[in-house]
């Protein structure tokens, strides 16, 4: 009976869409042969119990080219159909990006899931497809996977991102607001 108890506290948790995180993020520029450190900062916001509102803000500096790197995104999503403890996800967003003096705005649009399988572990993967003007004019498809450890409502994270010829590690902090 004991062995029950503890494993329905186990897999009671469900997919936090309210929450603010930021950390440290390092950028590997291949066709540059340079890479830059900074951080992120960003979050979600539940509207109901299927959209959300995102928000999030990078900043870095290359090493050798000593260029700046920044990006804002700020958009809309629908989560759900797998239940409480895992959720696909689409998000559109508008994105607006530096780099040096070359810059560009247009949009994104990703799709992924998050899993849960226990209250201390979520993890995740998807695919994000960016869409850029201006002086960077550019589309590119991005691959991305995470992953968190939970202690209450706190979240320590891992992710990595890769496209053609750009990698992102990512390092964070997470706090949920709400049901967990």
């Amino acid at each position: 009976m004991g062995f029950l108890a503890f494993s329905g506290a186990a897999f009671a948790e469900g997919i936090n869409w309210t929450y603010i995180e930021a950390g440290y993020n390092n950028v590997d520029l291949d066709d540059l042969d340079d890479d830059g450190d900074g951080w992120f900062a960003g979050g979600k916001f539940a509207i109901g119990d299927s959209y959300h509102i995102t928000a999030r803000y990078d900043d870095n500096t290359t090493d050798d080219t000593d260029a700046d790197l920044s990006t804002w995104h700020l958009g809309a999503g629908w989560h759900g159909l797998f239940g409480d403890g895992a959720d696909l996800f689409g998000e559109v967003a508008y994105v607006d990006r530096e780099f040096g003096d070359f810059d560009g705005s247009g949009w994104f649009g990703r799709a992924g899931v998050r899993w849960r399988p226990i209250s201390l572990l979520e993890v995740g993967a998807g695919a994000r497809w960016e869409d850029l003007g201006g002086d960077i004019d550019d589309s590119d498809t991005i691959w991305e996977a995470n992953a968190l450890i939970y202690v209450w409502k706190l979240g320590i994270g891992l992710s990595y991102e890769t496209q053609d010829e750009v990698d992102t590690y990512n390092g964070f902090v997470r706090f949920n607001f709400g049901g967990d």
